[in-house]
């Protein structure tokens, strides 16, 4: 049995499915010890405090230069509109070329100054998203709830992360969906391959190994569950031998 499971946590390691669950555990464990420091770091809050202060000045000035910029789109837009009238109405030559100059340079200001807008709009837009950000995190960072909610999180992550350390060790030996998971990806990278390619028989020999596994994990658990029916029938029997020696005497 001890050969059996070192076998089954040697193709577990050896196809690197241990080694990404255990990662995945640990990145996960260290964003939350991350953010459980600076949740609870003083300098942090108090920083942030200031970041949202420094703030309110640019983005006044961005408020102002998006409105003033909309504002100077709306008056070259009627200053267009009206000399296309005025062009329409004359059929003056020498005034009609005079009112079609003056309109290329207003349509041609008109063109940079709505960039000049949409620029100004997508900076106050950038500015605002930024405000909300902080006051976001600055909100989440002074939360009670928020620094509760993180400290469980990372307590209940320390139980699966020892379980996928042991397992990487090789002191555990992995469970029927850590098997599938492998089976799976190896599968997966088997059908890339082409018989040349380098480390085709080795990849051949993991399948066999890990399909071998497969079937041994689903011959325990058809085991076991036969095991847990016969145990249910037997309580159930008992239950009902019960109830009628309890009748009977009554």
């Amino acid at each position: 049995m001890a050969n059996q499971v070192n076998r089954n946590i040697n193709i577990y390691i050896d196809s690197g499915q241990a080694q990404k669950a255990y990662d995945v555990l640990v990145k996960k464990n260290q964003a939350l010890t991350k953010a459980l420091e600076e949740a609870t770091d003083p300098a942090r809050i108090e920083g942030l405090k200031n970041q949202l202060e420094q703030l309110a000045a640019p983005m006044e000035s961005a408020r102002a230069a998006a409105g003033a910029a909309k504002k100077a789109v709306a008056e070259l837009a009627d200053q267009e509109s009206q000399l296309r009238k005025e062009l329409k109405a004359t059929d003056d030559s020498a005034k009609r070329a005079q009112l079609r100059t003056e309109l290329d340079k207003v349509r041609e200001k008109l063109v940079a100054t709505r960039e000049e807008s949409r620029r100004a709009a997508q900076a106050l837009r950038d500015i605002v998203k930024e405000e909300a950000g902080l006051k976001d995190t600055l909100s989440k960072a002074m939360d009670p709830k928020q620094v509760e909610k993180l400290k469980r999180e990372l307590a209940e992550l320390q139980e699966p992360l020892e379980r996928a350390r042991k397992k990487l060790a090789g002191e555990l030996a992995p469970s029927m969906r850590d098997i599938t998971a492998t089976a799976t990806a190896l599968r997966n990278e088997f059908s890339r391959m082409s018989e040349g390619d380098e480390g085709f028989d080795q990849m051949v020999t993991n399948v066999q190994r890990v399909n071998q596994e497969l079937e041994n994990q689903k011959v325990k658990m058809g085991f076991l569950q036969r095991a847990t029916k016969t145990f249910m029938d037997e309580v159930k029997t008992v239950a009902v031998g019960v109830f009628i020696g309890n009748t009977v005497e009554a």
